[in-house]
């Protein structure tokens, strides 16, 4: 144990200090890039090529400090929980183009191609916010790939969750293995050099992980050096209200009321469904919370032997969730946590071993494995109270 309060409040002077230079810097900076802009557009005459050659590189470094300044008051807004997100219901398809699109100029500048597969499906984001971790990630995989090359963009549906993924996939030369733990940390660069080779600030990549977390989604990573690099986001398919009585209903189920009992968090009705027919045939009572707030209400009204929880909620990550019940500390300090998704890499990147005990499983779920999972850490476990007491003894 240790105080750590100089360190918090070192950390939050840095943070301030970053945020009112940043607000200073953009005016005077705004006013630059607009003149340039001007200047380059032949607003004032012809210039000489050599005068011409000087004025774009300025303009151009100048945009670039610009889009670092904005995204270090992005940062700032998220350190301090100020990010506001305008949600609304959109098909995640016209969006992932209309980014391809806004990237496009400088896919052609680097002479790769963009392509795209995709689906319709409804989702519920903020558009621009959406808009903004696309373009983060077709710009990596843009400056990353090699002349020629292409860049593939594809949108999947996963019935098993009830999400929808969105992937962008490179053919460059992939991530070092020993980087991959910390890509989406603020600063980060697998070689120091790659700043001043391909520009950029380095918190494209943060920013955009803090971004899908408010939309309640996920992002995460796949890497095989040499061969590319294949980044995902999850987010929770936009369900109709008419679709949401279905998963209201499993709410009411009590059967075995009188035994143990498990708490199911889950969105997608089919996946609720299949955890409480597997339950309920070995004698467990069961209920399930359909969102991130519902699932907390429930703990706290309630005894449970475990709880299994998807990744992505509708109001909320698994992620967080975790965070949440785990830092309550409380008797749901021993309750096992069984973690079902198909996005466990995605839930694993952003817990980085943030807490121990959880148990992941992949969808579409095995019977045997999960049972054998509940089996093992229900009748194994120590109590964390418990091995306190007995270490005071």
């Amino acid at each position: 144990m240790r105080d750590n309060s100089e360190l918090k409040k070192s950390e939050q002077m840095k943070v301030s200090f970053v945020s009112h230079l940043s607000h200073e810097l953009r005016t005077p900076l705004t006013s630059i890039n607009g003149a340039l802009g001007l200047v380059c557009g032949g607003v004032l005459g012809e210039t000489s090529p050599k005068a011409k050659a000087m004025l774009d590189i300025a303009y151009k470094n100048s945009h670039r400090l610009t889009l670092l300044i904005n995204d270090l008051l992005d940062l700032e807004k998220m350190t301090a929980d100020q990010m506001r997100m305008d949600m609304s219901v959109e098909e995640l398809t016209p969006l992932v183009a209309q980014a391809i699109a806004t990237a496009e100029t400088d896919a052609q500048h680097h002479q790769v191609r963009l392509l795209l597969q995709a689906p319709r499906e409804p989702v519920r984001v903020d558009a621009n916010r959406l808009q903004q971790v696309l373009g983060n990630l077709l710009s990596n995989a843009v400056k990353y790939s090699n002349p020629g090359g292409q860049v593939e963009v594809s949108v999947s549906v996963d019935p098993d969750e009830g999400t929808v993924q969105g992937t962008v996939t490179d053919h460059g030369p992939g991530i070092p293995a020993e980087f991959r733990a910390r890509i989406f940390q603020k600063f980060s660069q697998a070689d120091n050099s790659d700043t001043r080779k391909k520009g950029g600030s380095s918190l494209g990549l943060a920013i955009s992980k803090e971004l899908m977390a408010g939309m309640n989604g996920l992002i995460g990573d796949d890497s095989v050096p040499g061969q590319g690099a294949s980044f995902h986001f999850v987010l929770p398919v936009w369900v109709a209200a008419g679709r949401r009585t279905e998963a209201i209903a499993l709410q009411t189920n009590t059967q075995g009321s009188n035994s143990a009992r498990i708490l199911v968090v889950e969105y997608n009705p089919v996946a609720a469904g299949t955890l409480l027919n597997i339950f309920h045939r070995v004698g467990y009572g069961v209920d399930v919370a359909i969102t991130g707030d519902m699932a907390i209400e429930r703990v706290q009204t309630h005894r449970y032997v475990a709880i299994t929880l998807a990744m992505v909620l509708p109001d909320q990550t698994g992620v967080a969730l975790v965070r949440t019940l785990r830092r309550a500390r409380t008797e749901l300090d021993d309750v096992p946590i069984v973690v079902t998704s198909t996005a466990t890499e995605m839930g694993k990147l952003a817990l980085q071993d943030e807490f121990f005990g959880l148990e992941w499983l992949s969808k579409p779920v095995d019977e045997a494995a999960l049972l054998g999972v509940l089996h093992r850490r229900l009748t194994t476990a120590i109590p964390v109270r418990q091995r306190e007491e007995n270490y005071e003894t």
